[in-house]
This record gives structure tokens, C-alpha cells and sequence, in this order.
């Protein structure tokens, strides 16, 4: 039966630390394989602070900074990514990416794992993972592994993420909707953005904005915006002031849509709106159900203890962890998590070659971070932070997502380079010092007042 693994993690340690001595004495390096399940925010995460820690350099930074480590000496594992995906997405600028047809970002936002030196990755599906014997099954074949990292994430339908595979697929489906939207604006028609949660706030949003002459309707079943999420009352009223007042969309609170077709939606009343549909409507559902049953709860969540792990040698991190530390699913816990993960697996490489140092035995933990949310609109945003309350305006815009909807700055946070010649605004964005606005570039991280409301750390 699989188990929370925090309490056992100095168990672990000695029985690897009696197999580490063994390769030891035959002068042959350990080479354990690490899968990492997912090549978004959280399992990328793992891979790219795995690559800087085994090597004995800077880890890209974090929102749970952790203490330096010293590179393993006898330890020399493989780390291989498995995604259906040829590539990391940008989730976070989505709205923005899938409306603009002018925004110059979309070719960015999508990294080919090809394209980052040093990474295995191996395209395919999981179907099955074999926790006793160490196997993953998958739409290609099977990969044995020693570490396994789950990081697959949520189920989530497009237009909130891409349908698409592929980099190449992706950019001509992306041009086709905005194409589509253009053309729906020059002919001053209408807009259908079903679901009032945060992606559908902020897709009603970007459409309005860069397609001013569309009317623009938000349909929510529930009398209030972002109606699921833990925050106070405040913050979504002011959601719904800028989003109806500045921005110009239209709301309809409280009634639901019964019918929702590509080009219409009937509402519980009988009353249809005809134009554009896009359906932001996705209830969360972890991608799962290759797990066995035991490393689940009720909701399909991989629990997890604090140390992410859920079993010896396995862990989770991202969306599908069931952690209290994060009471709201966002990029930069995913980050975050990926990175404590990486500790987690290189101590034990450490604890196994050195058994009298305390410090290796300790697993780096995910703390508590309260719900905050920010929210880009157009050219505004809206933001709430427990310690500072509830703001907006084109400030708040600027210091949580850059000018980019934190393109460059989750980059930075997974180690990968920006690519100044695709992005025009990440240039504007970094005109001084090659910083923006308060955050760092690749060997620190320096918080702005608001940009831990973007990544939600």
C-alpha cells in the first residue's frame, strides 16, 4: 500500500545509502532513472533544477528558496520527460495568446523540448504506472524508471489551452481564431464567453480589448464572478466593476447556459445569443487515472505529504498534488513545487554517499501560502493580496505580469533563455539592465509588490 513517505524519508536514505556504498566500492557510478510525467510548469521545473543541482550550479530561482547543495559525486542519473506535448506551454498568457492577433508572443510561449540542450523527453500518453515493478506504460512503449515525478496536471478543454500537440499545430490554430475574431469584430457581431471563472474573466477581457468593435457577453450561471474561488467578496466585485466598466463586457450573472454550440448559447430562460462561442467551463480533474488507487483521494488528487512525495521515490507536484499549502492552482506554486521536488531526490543521492550528514536527511517541505489571485483585463488588471488588500489599474498589470503576461519571467523561474528576437515586448519589458520591473534575471529573484499574485506564490 502506498504511503505518505515524510516520516520515512530517513528510512529510505540509509537502505539507498547500503546500495550507494556498494557502487561505491566497484568504482561504478549510481545511474538511477528519474521519469518525470508532464513537461509543464511543475514536471519542467524538476528537470531544469535537476540539471543545475546534479551539475553543481545555481538552480534557477524560487519561491521556496532552499539551501545550496553540493553536486553529487558518485551519482549519475538520466532524467527523461514524458508528455504527449512536443514542448512547454505557456499556460498563463493563454487568454491573451488565443484572441490577440497582433500580441507577437504565441511562437515564444511554446518551447520545444528538442530545442533545450541536455533534456531527454519521450512523447506519449500514460496509460498505466506499475509502482511495485517501476513501469510506466504509455501510448509509445514503456519506460522503467527509479524516481518517478507526476506532473500531468489537470484536464482543461481549449480554447483555455491549446489543442494542439505540436508548435506547429498550435500557431495555426491559435492564427485561426484570432483570424476569427477579427473577423467577427470588423463585422461588429458578438462574443460568447461561457463561464465566469478566472480564465473566462480574462478571456472576455483580452477579446474586448483587442477587438473593441465585437460586443462582448460573459455568461455566468452563478450570481457572482469567480464564484468557486476562496477569496473575499471584494476582490470580485471590483472584478466585475472593471470588467463591465472599463473594459465593456457585457454580463449575464446567474442564469445558465443550457445549449452551448460553436455559434450560439440558449440560456435556462429560453433567451439564445448568437455569435463566436468560446466555453471556458472545465471543471478541475486531475489526469490521474493511471495511478493506482491507492496513491489517490477522493477527488483524484495524488496525496501527497509535505515533501511532495507519495511513496519512496515518488513524488507529485503542480495541479494534480493534493497539498494544504496551496488553496489556489497556479504557475508559480507549480514551479516552486517542482524545484522542492528536485531537492528532495538529489538529497537522497547525497544522504546515500554521505550517511553522517544530518542536513541530507531533512526533505525540503512546501509551506502555506494563502489565496491570491491576479487577473489581467486588457490593460488593467485586478489584484488580491492578503497583505495588502485588493488594487487595480495598469500598475498592477505591469508589476504581476510584465508586459509580456509573464512570459519572461516564468522563463526565468524554469531556467530557460528568453528569446528576444521572437519577443519585441519582452525586449521593451527588459530596456533596463535586463530587468523587468522589479524581478531579476536568471541568478536571483527580486519580488515586485504584485508579481507573486501572478504566479500565485
Amino acid at each position: 500500500m502506498l504511503q505518505p513517505a515524510l516520516r520515512r524519508f530517513p528510512q529510505t536514505l540509509t537502505a539507498l545509502s547500503t546500495r550507494r556504498c556498494l557502487a561505491t566500492m566497484t568504482a561504478a557510478p549510481y545511474t538511477p532513472r528519474i521519469l518525470i510525467l508532464g513537461g509543464a510548469y511543475a514536471g519542467l521545473s524538476v528537470a531544469m533544477n535537476l540539471t543545475h543541482l546534479l551539475a553543481g550550479t545555481t538552480p534557477p530561482p524560487s519561491a521556496f528558496p532552499q539551501p545550496p547543495l553540493p553536486a553529487p559525486k558518485h551519482t549519475k542519473p538520466t532524467v527523461t520527460i514524458l508528455d504527449e506535448r512536443d514542448g512547454c506551454y505557456h499556460t498563463l498568457a493563454t487568454p491573451l495568446l488565443h484572441t490577440s492577433p497582433t500580441c507577437g508572443l504565441a511562437s515564444a510561449a511554446w518551447r520545444r523540448f528538442a530545442d533545450m540542450p541536455g533534456l531527454r523527453a519521450v512523447r506519449g500518453t500514460v496509460q498505466s504506472v506499475d509502482t511495485a515493478a517501476k513501469v510506466v506504460t504509455h501510448s509509445g512503449g514503456s519506460e522503467a524508471y527509479d524516481y518517478l515525478v507526476v506532473a500531468t496536471g489537470l484536464h482543461r478543454a481549449y480554447p483555455a489551452i491549446p489543442k494542439a500537440l505540436e508548435k506547429t499545430q498550435y500557431l495555426r490554430d491559435t492564427g485561426a481564431l484570432t483570424s476569427r475574431l477579427a473577423t467577427t469584430a470588423a463585422a461588429a457581431g458578438t462574443v460568447v464567453v461561457v463561464g465566469g471563472g478566472a480564465v473566462g474573466v480574462e478571456f472576455a477581457a483580452e477579446v474586448k480589448h483587442s477587438h473593441p468593435a465585437a460586443r462582448v457577453v460573459l455568461v455566468h450561471s452563478r450570481a457572482e464572478l469567480l464564484s468557486n474561488e476562496p477569496l473575499p467578496p471584494a476582490f470580485k466585485a471590483k472584478v466585475l466593476d472593471v470588467l463591465t466598466h472599463d473594459v465593456g463586457v457585457e454580463t449575464v450573472l446567474g442564469e445558465r447556459a443550457t445549449e452551448v454550440g460553436a455559434d450560439h448559447v440558449v440560456l435556462a430562460g429560453g433567451r439564445r445569443i448568437d455569435g463566436v462561442v468560446l466555453n471556458c467551463v472545465f471543471p478541475p480533474k486531475p489526469r490521474t487515472s493511471f495511478l493506482p488507487a491507492a496513491a489517490l483521494d477522493d477527488a483524484g488528487y495524488v496525496a501527497v505529504d509535505r515533501s511532495l512525495s507519495f511513496a519512496s521515490q515518488h513524488y507529485a507536484a503542480g495541479d494534480v498534488a493534493r497539498t494544504p499549502a496551496h488553496t489556489i492552482k497556479r504557475a508559480g506554486g507549480a514551479m516552486a513545487g517542482g524545484a522542492v521536488v528536485a531537492h528532495n531526490i538529489v538529497k537522497t543521492f547525497l544522504a546515500a554517499e554521505d550517511p553522517d550528514c544530518e542536513e541530507y536527511t531533512q526533505a525540503a517541505t512546501v509551506p502555506d501560502v494563502p489565496a491570491m489571485m491576479a487577473l489581467a483585463m486588457g490593460d488593467t488588471a485586478v489584484g488580491f493580496h492578503p497583505a495588502s488588500g485588493v488594487s487595480a489599474g495598469v500598475e498592477v498589470r505591469k508589476g504581476s505580469f510584465g508586459d509580456d503576461l509573464g512570459l519572461g519571467l516564468c522563463w526565468r523561474y524554469l531556467g530557460l533563455p528568453v528569446v528576444k528576437e521572437e519577443v519585441a515586448a519582452v525586449a521593451a519589458a527588459e530596456r533596463t539592465d535586463g530587468v523587468a520591473d522589479g524581478v531579476a534575471d536568471a541568478t536571483g529573484v527580486e519580488e515586485g509588490p504584485y508579481r507573486a499574485r501572478a504566479l500565485g506564490v
